[in-house]
C-alpha cells in the first residue's frame, strides 16, 4: 500500500509541475505546430513533458515510459510511466481553458502485461486533482468521489469525442452521437478524453465513449472511473485496456443502457429516429410513435 501511497503522490506531483507550465503557456505566447491536419502540438505541450521526464529520470530511471510527444523507452523494473503532458491541445491552442495533464503509472504482472495501479489527472485552470489507487478509491482534492447513479437515459448528461481522423475513418462517431443525444438529456464535446473521463468519475457526466483514444489519453482516466465506482468496457460491452480500440465509461446503473444505443446505430441512417421508443420513457416513446404514425 504505500508504495502506491508513494506512486500516486508522485503522478500527483509531476502532474502539477507539467500545470504550473502549462498555466504559464496559456498566459503568453506559446509557438502552435501541426502534427496532422487538425492535430496540433505546442512547444508547451513538450515543456510540460520534458518535466515529467525529467522527474521520471531522476527518480524512476530504471522504469519504461510511454509518453505523447517522445515516444516509447525500455525499463529494467516492472514499472511503466504513460504520459499525456497536455490533453486538450487543440483548446489549450485556441484559447480555450479546458485541458489537463494525464500521468498514469503502470505494474507488469506475471503474464508480462502492464497494468494501471495509480493516475494523476490535473486541470491547472481551476487547481483540480483526481488521483486514484487500484483497490483505494478515487479522490478530487483530497475528498472521495463516486459515479453517478443515474439509472434513465433521459436523465443522464453524457459526452464524447470526435478522432482527428475522423474524415476518413467509417467509425466517424457521428451516428453514434445523433442517437444518444435524442434519448438523454444531452451530449457535450468538450474536447479533452481526459478531462471527460475525470467528470464522469466525479458525477459530473454520467458517461463517456469514444473510438480509438491512445494509451496515454485513456489509462488515467481508466482507473480513476473504475476507482469511482464506474464500469468501463469497450463500445461493444468487451473489456477494455489502455490499448483498447473504443471506450464506455459509465455509472453502473446506466451502462448497459448506453451500450444498448450504441448497438443500435448499425440498424439505422445517422438521423432515424426509428427504434428510440425502447430506450425512452413510455410517454415519450408514445409521443414519438403518435409524430411518426401522423
Amino acid at each position: 500500500m504505500t508504495e502506491l501511497n508513494s506512486l500516486a503522490a508522485d503522478a500527483a506531483h509531476m502532474a502539477k509541475i507539467a500545470g504550473s507550465l502549462i498555466r504559464k503557456g496559456y498566459d503568453s505566447t506559446s509557438t502552435v505546430n501541426q502534427k496532422g491536419a487538425i492535430d496540433l502540438v505546442t512547444d508547451t505541450d513538450h515543456a510540460a513533458e520534458r518535466s515529467i521526464l525529467a522527474y521520471i529520470d531522476k527518480h524512476y530511471a530504471d522504469s519504461a515510459v510511454l509518453a505523447e510527444e517522445s515516444g516509447s523507452r525500455e525499463g529494467t523494473s516492472t514499472l511503466r510511466w504513460i504520459v499525456d503532458p497536455l490533453d486538450g491541445t487543440v483548446n489549450f491552442a485556441h484559447r480555450i481553458p479546458h485541458f489537463c495533464v494525464l500521468v498514469a503509472a503502470q505494474i507488469e504482472n506475471s503474464l508480462g502485461a502492464f497494468e494501471t495501479v495509480v493516475s494523476a489527472t490535473y486541470d491547472p485552470m481551476r487547481d483540480e486533482i483526481f488521483l486514484a489507487e487500484r483497490g483505494q478509491g478515487a479522490t478530487l482534492n483530497g475528498e472521495g468521489i463516486n459515479v453517478s447513479g443515474k439509472e434513465r437515459l433521459i436523465d443522464s448528461l453524457l459526452t464524447t469525442g470526435f478522432g482527428y481522423e475522423r474524415l476518413f475513418k467509417a467509425n466517424d462517431n457521428h451516428a453514434e452521437y445523433c442517437r444518444l443525444n435524442l434519448v438523454t438529456r444531452g451530449v457535450r464535446r468538450l474536447g479533452s478524453a481526459g478531462l471527460d473521463l475525470a467528470y464522469v468519475a466525479v458525477g459530473r457526466f454520467d458517461g463517456f465513449w469514444e473510438y480509438e483514444l491512445n494509451p496515454w489519453d485513456q489509462a488515467a482516466g481508466q482507473l480513476l472511473v473504475s476507482e469511482a465506482g464506474g464500469l468501463v468496457t469497450q463500445m461493444d460491452g468487451s473489456l477494455a485496456d489502455v490499448d483498447s480500440n473504443s471506450i464506455l465509461a459509465a455509472g453502473t446503473k446506466i451502462h448497459s443502457k448506453i451500450l444498448d444505443v450504441l448497438a443500435s446505430v448499425s440498424e439505422h441512417s445517422v438521423n432515424s429516429r426509428d427504434g428510440l421508443e425502447r430506450f425512452l420513457p413510455k410517454e415519450l416513446g408514445d409521443q414519438l410513435s403518435g409524430l411518426d404514425s401522423s
